[in-house]
């Protein structure tokens, strides 16, 4: 009778203690974790990056953004502008970024402006709502704007690619015991640490393979300019990136069932291994192109907003209220802008991209999408200035705004932004203006 007792206590003992902390969990998730704010910077210096066409020269500043060295006292209205690498510029010169220009745009009209560039590459908003509270009293700008990208959308979620490696990882059984007793916690973490181990290899593809220390020799080093050959073709052994892309591949095949179709993983190889030969192996983000086997269905989410993306969209916006609010609570105004997808405007870029197995559809570039229509919606409710450059984009698409092989824009896409960006900036904001 005492065993069975014993064992009754136990039972409920036990019983109490999980429920504490299922309890915990959900609190913490919901109060304390609510999203992960954490950022990163770069080392301030003169750098020569590397790009897919060739070496550009940039200036990091002692807050580890690519910026102008701040000035405490401000002459001109001071613009902050976050975002991701389509922010930061990657693949441009800095007097090429559509931050840069639109300041140089402003100044024209005879507008005092001072524009701060705090896009980091890999960024997603949540990044940027911890940078910006980081940020907000060394910089003290009197506008803020977050520049959204399409695939902000589900680094607001949970891609198929994070899910599979999280289903990896419980194969340990302390990390399988953590997600048992407290799931949401457990899950917040091991995102963080998996997305910070991602960043880093993102930072690393990017990062400098010079720092300049001597200011003379960045000045020197302005021969270079953006399109300039980095240098002769590696050898492309297609046999060796072949057995790379399928040990890549390995770690994913008992939890994503498009990995286990032969069939599509031949077909997405031989266009993968095609287009790594066109281009210089060392500069092609593998990762991106293994997302179109693992999540075709990437952009559907992200743009028509189905699925999960409808949450993550809700997720998305959740982040931006929280800048909204902490920006106007500093007595500084916000205001939104939306850098759409190359597959909303660009025909040859569709067709690239449903090669690597993504789903694309036609309609995306001949009206308005599920994600504009819902940010305008948003921004009218919130009472956000918003910009949306697809419609101006595809009416400039025969300019070939991005580069060859690469989402991101070219100097030419940065200054078409910059145009439209300067022009928004004067409609819904007051600047100082020369005397």
């Amino acid at each position: 009778m005492n065993l069975i007792k014993k064992s009754f206590f136990y039972l409920i003992t036990i019983s109490l203690v999980f429920l504490f902390a299922r309890g915990a969990d959900w609190f913490a998730s919901n109060f304390i974790l609510k999203n992960d704010t954490t950022f990163f910077t770069y080392t301030p210096g003169y750098y020569l990056f590397p790009t897919k066409t060739g070496i550009n020269l940039t200036k990091v500043n002692s807050l580890g953004i690519r910026s102008s060295e701040i000035e405490p006292l401000k002459k001109a209205t001071r613009v902050l502008f976050l975002g991701d690498s389509f922010t930061f510029g990657g693949g441009v010169r800095d007097i090429d970024t559509f931050v840069w220009k639109s300041a140089a745009s402003l100044a024209k009209k005879g507008f005092l402006s001072d524009h701060v560039n705090a896009g980091i590459i890999a960024y997603g908003p949540s990044n940027s709502l911890g940078l910006f509270r980081h940020l907000k009293t060394k910089i003290d700008p009197d506008i803020v704007i977050l520049a959204l990208y399409q695939n902000d959308v589900l680094d607001s979620g949970e891609s198929e690619l994070y899910k599979s490696i999280r289903n990896n990882r419980k194969r340990n059984s302390l990390i399988a015991l953590s997600f048992f007793i407290f799931p949401k916690v457990s899950n917040f973490f091991l995102k963080r640490k998996i997305t910070e181990d991602f960043q880093k290899k993102i930072l690393a593809f990017s990062n400098p393979v010079q720092k300049i220390g001597d200011p003379a020799e960045f000045e020197k080093a302005n021969q270079f300019k953006s399109g300039v050959s980095s240098g002769q073709k590696k050898h492309f052994d297609r046999v060796q990136v072949r057995q790379y892309l399928y040990a890549l591949l390995k770690p994913y095949e008992e939890n994503l069932d498009i990995v286990k179709n032969q069939k599509k993983v031949d077909l997405w190889m031989e266009n993968t291994l095609d287009f790594i030969e066109a281009n210089n192996v060392d500069l092609v983000d593998i990762v991106q192109l293994l997302y179109g086997l693992v999540e075709p269905d990437y952009f559907v989410k992200s743009i028509d907003l189905k699925g999960e993306g409808k949450e993550y969209f809700e997720n998305m916006l959740s982040i931006v209220d929280e800048i909204k609010s902490e920006v106007e609570s500093s007595g500084m105004k916000f205001g939104l802008v939306f850098i759409p997808s190359e597959v909303m405007y660009n025909p040859k870029k569709q067709e690239l991209t449903q090669k690597f197995n993504f789903i694309i559809k036609k309609e995306w570039m001949e009206k308005e999408t599920t994600i504009e229509s819902e940010l305008k919606k948003y921004g009218q409710e919130k009472n956000i200035p918003f910009l949306n450059l697809t419609t101006r984009f595809r009416n400039h698409a025969d300019k070939n705004l991005t580069f060859e092989y690469d989402l991101h824009l070219n100097e030419k896409g940065h200054e078409l932004a910059a145009d439209f960006i300067s022009d928004f900036l004067t409609t819904n904001f007051r600047f100082k203006t020369k005397q």
